[in-house]
């Protein structure tokens, strides 16, 4: 019977444990696993087909046929717009493409990278990343080039040798596809445009000493780094009025110390885009040893113009001194240059390097990737706006001009300077200083016969 009693009274407390144990989970907040759910797109064959005229043997296969070549577009109800490829190969993906929603005198191009969603044979489908769909009625895509990666196994032949790299090859789409939305529901048409293609190409930098600080157990180094492309392209351009240019970005700073090492911390790679003039001047200054001084140039040069005025001597006073700049292209640089006809300077950045006692840190800008988006051009007295096809190229990062800088003290310093040591040489070694008066006197009689000679011969008459 006491055994019983034992038992129900255990079973009696864990029932009332487990009773407040419920109670207090009431009241705390329920779980709920959420599970991420992928967004599904329908298949590219799909999505052609619902043109009725869309042919599927259009888009053979061909194995040696590397290009790509945009044959539709679509808007999403998401406000996403969605590129349509043919790709004969069937090996590679694109990568980036060129579109303005702009038209005509307006174009204004933009880099849009792409996500691969599927494929189907030769056929391939992209969603245009960090790109919204317009509200408007009507809608236009300019889309002048689309580019897959370099790959080295079929691209070596686009390389030169001058140092450059490509990361991406580009090929012309040529076409402006226009969205209408009518009744709700919206329609596509497209037209062909004119683009122009960059037949030669080499993207280099010229840099110049911005400032020099030098002092005891510390000092400092900078210069100015400018950018330029050099190309020739399928059209004959007499006067280039403006360009677009796209080029990536990234910092880099270098910590060097003894028994530490060398470190490098890189920045974000950031994209960039500009639109260079030829009647923009650009002006950067710099001091060199209390001497101020500028360097000037134009953002876009033809060639000669660009190679004159980077072969000159600049001098800059600096009252008891004269400092002088002597720039020049190397030979490399006059090599890769050859032939070509116009030069953009599309942007400049700065290098410098800091001394502190044993440390060293360096600060740069790598530039890479550098493509040629837009020409605005004149022949034969008409004037053109057109979508360009350039690969994307990144030079070696050694400049392609020589810098010496000179310092040369003005005459009339030397002669204070000497007519100085004279004075205390006579003070504190009066032998040397009556010698040396008597030499000047000497010197000072024989230039004073050799001019007043032949007026003597003249008074002996």
């Amino acid at each position: 019977m006491g055994k019983n009693k034992v038992v129900h009274g255990c079973i009696f407390k864990i029932m009332y444990l487990l009773c407040i144990f419920l109670v207090l989970f009431s009241f705390l907040p329920p779980t709920i696993n959420v599970y991420a759910e992928e967004k599904q797109y329908t298949d590219v064959l799909e999505d052609l087909q619902k043109d009725e005229t869309f042919d599927i043997s259009a888009y053979p296969v061909v194995g040696n046929d590397y290009s790509l070549d945009v044959i539709q577009i679509a808007e999403s109800a998401d406000k996403e717009l969605f590129i349509y490829t043919y790709q004969p190969n069937g090996a590679h993906t694109a990568s980036s493409i060129n579109i303005s929603v702009a038209v005509d005198d307006n174009l204004f191009y933009r880099n849009y990278t792409l996500t691969y969603i599927n494929s189907n044979q030769t056929l391939f489908k992209y969603k245009v990343n960090d790109f919204t769909v317009r509200d408007e009625l009507t809608r236009y895509y300019d889309i002048s080039s689309i580019y897959r990666p370099f790959d080295e196994n079929i691209d070596n032949e686009l390389l030169d040798d001058n140092g450059n790299t490509i990361s991406e090859v580009a090929y012309p789409v040529a076409r402006v596809f226009i969205a209408q939305t009518i009744n709700g529901q919206v329609e596509y048409t497209s037209t062909d445009t004119e683009v122009v293609e960059i037949t030669d190409k080499y993207v280099g930098m010229l840099s110049y000493v911005q400032d020099i600080a030098p002092g005891v157990g510390q000092g400092s180094f900078s210069t100015v780094e400018n950018h330029f492309v050099a190309f020739n392209t399928d059209y004959q351009i007499d006067k280039l009025i403006s360009a677009e240019v796209y080029y990536q970005t990234q910092s880099l700073t270098s910590l060097w110390g003894i028994g530490l090492g060398t470190s490098n911390i890189f920045g974000e790679l950031q994209p960039n885009h500009v639109v260079v003039n030829a009647d923009e001047r650009v002006v950067v200054e710099g001091d060199i040893l209390f001497s101020h001084f500028t360097y000037e140039w134009n953002e876009i040069q033809d060639i000669d113009t660009f190679l004159a005025t980077e072969s000159r001597e600049d001098i800059y006073d600096m009252g008891i001194a004269d400092v002088a700049s002597v720039t020049k292209i190397t030979d490399e640089g006059l090599q890769d240059l050859e032939g070509m006809q116009w030069v953009l300077r599309f942007t400049t950045t700065e290098w410098s390097k800091d001394v502190v006692l044993t440390t060293t840190e360096t600060h740069c800008t790598h530039v890479t990737d550098v493509s040629i988006l837009r020409l605005t051009f004149e022949t034969n007295g008409v004037t053109y706006n057109l979508g360009v096809v350039d690969n994307k190229t990144t030079g070696d990062g050694i400049p392609d001009n020589t810098q010496s800088i000179s310092i040369s003290i003005k005459w009339w310093v030397w002669l204070i300077l000497a007519l100085v040591i004279l004075c205390l040489l006579g003070a504190f070694f009066p032998v040397i200083f009556t010698f040396a008066w008597n030499v000047i006197k000497a010197v000072a009689n024989g230039v004073w016969y050799v001019i007043t000679a032949p007026f003597e011969v003249f008074n002996d008459e």
